[in-house]
């Protein structure tokens, strides 16, 4: 438990740090989070949510640099934050895990931030959004995919500060499946 608030005190100080909000919702609301609130935009929404993969080290000894957010395939994927989209693709490099797969992200999409945080997008059926156009909160970038090293429809979202991915929930709604106590992960533990 000790270890867990310890995480969550480092990861705090580094979204602080680069200016994002920390936690963002409940009586603090959009203007004290940045533009992100209990009734604002999330990576990807649908009834019957759920997650396969948290953030942080999994039983396969690596690390798991997002989170994999499972909903319908082809659910819109919107962005979180205003800033620049690019299109991106890894569609060649091999998968660690899955040699029979090939790709990485697959189809995958950025937004930097105006404060140089970056997010991704990864496993893209599609895009929607044009490379290189400015995005507003809740811009379709695309849609739900399975591209890459990828066993099934998800989007991983991750969330890049420093060149560095870090733990994804600060970066989201309190109420948002993935505002989870653990700071060392989001919501459970990965599967055996």
């Amino acid at each position: 438990m000790l270890a867990c608030v310890a995480t969550l005190i480092l990861m705090t100080a580094v979204v602080a740090a680069v200016g994002l909000p920390v936690g963002c919702g409940g009586a603090a609301g959009a203007a004290g989070c940045g533009g992100l609130s209990d009734r604002d935009v999330v990576p990807m929404s649908c009834s019957r949510i759920r997650v396969t993969q948290g953030f942080g080290d999994t039983p396969w000894e690596h690390p798991h640099t997002g989170v994999d957010i499972v909903c319908p395939p082809g659910t819109p994927v919107v962005a979180v934050v205003a800033g620049t989209f690019h299109r991106r693709s890894d569609l060649t490099s091999a998968c660690l895990y899955f040699p029979w797969l090939r790709g990485g992200y697959g189809k995958y999409a950025t937004v930097l931030s105006a404060s140089g945080v970056e997010f991704v997008y990864a496993h893209l059926a599609s895009y929607e959004a044009a490379d290189g156009s400015e995005v507003e909160p809740g811009t379709t970038l695309g849609f739900e995919g399975t591209t890459g090293c990828s066993t099934g429809f998800h989007l991983h979202f991750e969330v890049r500060a420093g060149g560095r991915a870090v733990n994804p929930c600060p970066y989201l709604p309190t109420w948002y499946p993935s505002a989870h106590p653990d700071a060392a992960r989001c919501w459970a533990p990965a599967p055996p």
